[in-house]
């Protein structure tokens, strides 16, 4: 599962050809269930670009007591679409990233939104599997 969301959060750097995503992102957000919600004090993402490949170097988010870290990973960028693998799993244009994909190993959707505003980013993912508790969590990155 943090392999397909590293894939997804891979994809989302692939509008460095229109703004430049690359580099450490680091902040704050917020993370919450139907039960449970958590001040994110530590989010952080190394991103780099070469060619039409993105990679994430490192990522880790601290929510609480929770923490996610992810493996690297690359996704290839073919014209404004995302892939993982042949899989294509968002879109993206100047203005920011779309990702909606279902992972087929644990059947976990992911919906992640990356907005460049500026000198930051605006992070919004939600996660969920049928019959389970929906994870949404938010933050501003900043270089």
């Amino acid at each position: 599962m943090a392999k397909l969301l590293m894939a997804f959060l891979a994809c989302f750097v692939s509008s460095a050809a229109l703004a430049d995503y690359s580099g450490n992102w680091r902040g704050a957000g917020r993370a919450q269930t139907q039960e449970w919600q958590s001040r994110c004090d530590s989010m952080g993402f190394q991103i780099t670009h070469e060619n039409n490949r993105f990679s994430i170097i490192s990522g880790r988010v601290q929510c609480g007591g929770n923490e996610m870290n992810w493996d690297p990973i690359s996704a290839r960028i073919i014209g404004k679409s995302l892939y993982y693998g042949i899989i294509r799993v968002g879109t993206y244009d100047e203005n920011g990233v779309h990702i909606d994909a279902v992972d087929p190993r644990d059947g976990i959707r992911y919906i992640v939104d990356v907005v460049r505003n500026g000198r930051h980013l605006v992070y919004r993912e939600s996660r969920w599997r049928r019959g389970a508790q929906q994870l949404a969590m938010e933050g501003v990155l900043y270089k």
